[in-house]
């Protein structure tokens, strides 16, 4: 499994975060934000945890969430969940590209299937149309 490299300078984003949820626990969309600091930072279980209690306190969460758990189920290596998370983020919102990518990701390159000239062909395609994108497994 390939995971991440930290990204320097997330300390102090995290360090806000755990702030902002002692001074409201009870704010989905804040443990949703520090969810993606600690992805950023390289830290995707403690990220999972923190999107399974956001979606316990908002149960009819935006489709962002779900993509926030599909990128924390890849970065643990959960890429069946990942699949199946991203692929319900899509039908949520269809023109939101960056869980298309990552959900093929988790499908056709890092996941299960390893069916990496798939990705390397959307990639390709994407990125003909809309610039190239940074990978969140590199």
């Amino acid at each position: 499994m390939t995971r991440r490299q930290p990204c320097p300078g997330y300390d102090q984003a995290i360090a806000e975060g755990d702030r902002a949820l002692a001074l409201d626990p009870n704010n989905a969309d804040s443990y949703t934000l520090q969810a993606q600091a600690l992805l950023f930072a390289g830290r995707p279980e403690e990220a999972l945890r923190m999107m399974q209690q956001a979606m316990r306190l908002n149960p009819h969460y935006p489709p962002w969430y779900l993509f926030e758990l599909g990128t924390a189920y890849q970065l643990t290596g959960r890429y069946t969940e990942s699949v199946a998370t991203l692929k319900e983020s899509i039908n949520g919102v269809p023109i939101f590209c960056i869980p298309t990518s990552i959900w093929l990701s988790a499908t056709y390159g890092n996941g299960p299937l390893n069916s990496a000239p798939l990705s390397r062909r959307w990639s390709r395609q994407w990125q003909r149309y809309n610039g190239p994108w940074p990978s969140l497994t590199s």
